[in-house]
């Protein structure tokens, strides 16, 4: 991933990031 993208959507990559891992440890048992 170009650092470019990476500084530009960091915001958006962690605020999914962390939304996966929401869902990750709901669906872990």
């Amino acid at each position: 991933m170009p650092l470019n993208i990476a500084e530009g959507s960091e915001r958006s990559s962690s605020r999914q990031f962390a939304h996966a891992l929401q869902i990750a440890i709901g669906s872990a048992p």
